[in-house]
């Protein structure tokens, strides 16, 4: 969830008594949200849950839009965002082909057993902070997956010219 103050302009929301404003797009928060008139809302009462899509074509669609609209994002949000996912994706793709012909294996070693244990960590406490369960012994397999999943998607969304918003 997510509170703008009530000097907001009204134009950006309808201005109720406790200016409340539930989201659906990453986009109005990416071009209005502030220190000023934003605030982070941690709990259970704060979970928003969607229908999920009916089809994986529908569930790749609407990922491949979700990536496809990085290239509006503020420049110091794209620098974040693509330090976490090359980091991320180096983790997968070359730290692990390393460790079998590089001298300094225990090093890759470690800094992969730390990442993954704290990967782990905030897949336990995250969750139980929000009233809500996942079953942490999945995240590694998760993570492996997920990493071919946004190679490809995220390419592909880079390189579309023009997105459709309805299938």
């Amino acid at each position: 969830m997510l509170l703008l103050d009530c000097e907001t302009p009204r134009s950006l929301y309808h201005q109720t008594s406790t200016c409340y404003l539930l989201l659906r797009d990453d986009d109005f928060v990416n071009e209005h949200a502030t220190r000023e008139n934003t605030a982070v809302s941690i709990g259970h009462e704060a979970l928003v849950f969607s229908k999920p899509k009916k089809s994986w074509t529908e569930f790749f669609h609407q990922k491949f839009r979700h990536l496809s609209v990085g290239k509006l994002y503020k420049f110091s949000d794209k620098v974040l965002i693509g330090v976490f996912s090359i980091t991320w994706l180096l983790t997968w793709f070359l730290v692990l082909p390393c460790l079998i012909f590089l001298p300094l294996a225990k090093v890759l070693l470690a800094f992969f057993v730390i990442r993954m244990a704290l990967l782990i960590v905030m897949m336990y406490v995250g969750p139980r902070k929000l009233g809500a369960s996942f079953e942490t012994w999945k995240t590694p397999f998760l993570d492996f997956m997920y990493a071919f999943y946004y190679l490809v998607t995220g390419a592909k969304a880079l390189i579309a010219k023009k997105v459709k918003w309805k299938i």
